[in-house]
């Protein structure tokens, strides 16, 4: 009796084992769709590749995006000239789920950048500048596909004007 509740109880541990390790493989795997994501973003800016960048957003994000490509230039699109990413974190959840409240799946992800303005840009009470800037990046799964949802300044850490 005591063999068979020990053979039991590794069962047990092995099953738990293999189901923690592919909880890991697929929250790292995750990891890796957004990182590749917010890599996409800078590479489709730096390319001045309006298209593509528009298509990493979610759906109802595009099409407030489409309009306002219709009033400007492609050339205009971009505020940016270039950007490059320092690091990519874990961001606060809580910062985007009243305003995603209709997604289930959302994540964040706070980022570090090195951004080059093409002129200085002043949004609400945060004034942006060319340097190194902290966005947060919230992303949301809408029909299976994850999405780039909304990015912030979450505060400027350094300015090179």
């Amino acid at each position: 009796m005591r063999k068979k509740l020990i053979s039991a109880m590794s069962f047990l541990l092995f099953c738990l084992s293999l189901f923690v390790n592919g909880l890991m493989v697929n929250a790292s795997e995750k990891n890796e769709t957004f990182h590749n994501m917010i890599q996409q973003y800078a590479s489709y800016i730096n390319q001045k590749d309006v298209d593509s960048y528009i298509s990493i957003f979610a759906p109802e994000i595009q099409n407030e995006m489409k309009i306002y490509l219709a009033s400007v230039q492609n050339s205009q699109f971009f505020l940016e000239n270039s950007i490059e990413i320092i690091s990519i974190e874990d961001g606060n959840k809580e910062i985007a789920i009243k305003e995603a409240e209709k997604y289930q799946d959302i994540a964040v992800f706070r980022v570090k950048e090195n951004i080059l303005y093409k002129k200085d840009i002043k949004r609400d009470t945060c004034k942006i500048s060319n340097g190194l800037n902290t966005n947060d990046f919230v992303f949301v799964k809408d029909n299976n596909s994850w999405y780039l949802y909304r990015i912030s300044a979450s505060n400027t850490v350094a300015d090179i004007d």
